[in-house]
């Protein structure tokens, strides 16, 4: 919702935000409620560049960018953050103009700004327009909610996180998040908002799942990840198809030896098991090299598309054995063909 639609000032709709928070929580089948500036894959994200206090950015000590967000005192309860350490904000470090100088990162933040050390109670110094030095209370789990600015690789997200309190700084335009029962209580929880003041903009109304439906980044990933699969079936078809095809006409091609074989006195079984057996040990050769090279793109792939595994065992699995039954069948047809042809006419075959 966005109070500046109606215009009204900070402390009404400071105000205006607790009171529906409270009637929210008091609602039947509402488990917690919390407010943020900004919520995971939405339209609209903030940023600061951290650096621990004592230490003076340079090209030694360079800030880090951070994801920035505002939250209330159950932000970390309401979406499943597990707190690692210390504390989450409370009630009054969240309330309308407390301007309380604490803050909360995740563990990638507190790793990065002092590896190997105890972010509690260290400050961090937030650059914007007016520089900020904030005590760190709590340290958070790490959170995806950028895939494609952030990427996810085998360390985990590669953004880093940093929370403030509500009552710190004023938005005008807040996320609502609240834990339910049971979907459905949207429409309830609508009408409890409308019900504090109707005037107040609600701007959008949907489930945690809805919103990444809708949204742009998973979109984009989506869309990559759909046309990597249909480029990926269309080369693994061709390669049936190739291989097929070279494995037919090379086996087609010796005819006249599988005739001169046949007339030698060699029965159909163990031609067709030498022609077969050769065409294994080929087919062999090609997945002994193909599956080092799959596994290497594999891990490259990981380092930086979302939740990819370097070694799936479905695909490194299914392929050669696709690849290997097109082999043995493209020889086994023509190879079946020509052991059954009388040798004279064998012979003469070109």
């Amino acid at each position: 919702m966005d109070a500046s639609f109606v215009n009204y000032d900070e402390a009404h709709a400071s105000s205006l935000f607790r009171i529906v928070k409270d009637r929210l929580r008091q609602t039947p089948g509402v488990r917690s409620v919390a407010i943020a500036a900004t919520i995971p894959f939405g339209m609209m994200s903030m940023g600061k560049n951290i650096t621990p206090s004592d230490v003076a950015a340079s090209k030694e000590h360079p800030a880090l960018g951070a994801r920035y967000n505002i939250v209330s005192e159950d932000y970390f309860q309401t979406l499943g953050i597990p707190i690692l350490r210390g504390r989450p904000f409370t009630a009054a470090e969240s309330s309308a103009g407390s301007k309380s100088s604490v803050a909360i990162i995740d563990k990638l933040a507190a790793e990065k700004l002092w590896p190997g050390g105890d972010a509690l109670g260290k400050h961090i110094r937030l650059d914007g327009a007016a520089k900020q030095d904030l005590e760190v209370v709590g340290v958070v789990g790490d959170t995806l909610d950028d895939i494609i600015g952030g990427n996810s690789g085998p360390e985990g997200p590669s953004r880093l996180h940093v929370y403030v309190p509500f009552g710190r700084e004023y938005q005008a335009n807040v996320q609502f998040h609240v834990k339910v029962a049971d979907e459905r209580m949207l429409e309830t929880i609508g009408r409890e908002i409308r019900a504090v003041d109707e005037r107040l903009p609600l701007l959008g109304l949907k489930t945690m799942r809805g919103n990444l439906e809708s949204s742009f980044d998973i979109w984009v990933v989506r869309t990559g990840a759909h046309i990597l699969e249909i480029f990926g079936s269309v080369a693994l078809l061709l390669a049936v198809i190739g291989l097929y095809a070279l494995n037919a006409y090379t086996v087609s091609r010796r005819t006249r030896e599988i005739g001169i074989r046949m007339a030698l006195g060699a029965d159909a079984a163990s031609t067709l098991r030498m022609i077969l057996g050769e065409a294994l040990k080929v087919t062999l050769v090609g997945i002994g090299a193909g599956l080092p090279l799959a596994i290497g793109l594999g891990r490259i792939l990981a380092g930086f598309l979302y939740d990819i595994r370097s070694l799936d065992a479905l695909v490194l699995g299914a392929t050669p054995v696709l690849l290997t039954v097109a082999a043995l069948f493209a020889c086994y047809v023509p190879a079946r063909r020509a052991a059954s042809v009388d040798p004279t006419i064998a012979l003469r075959y070109e």
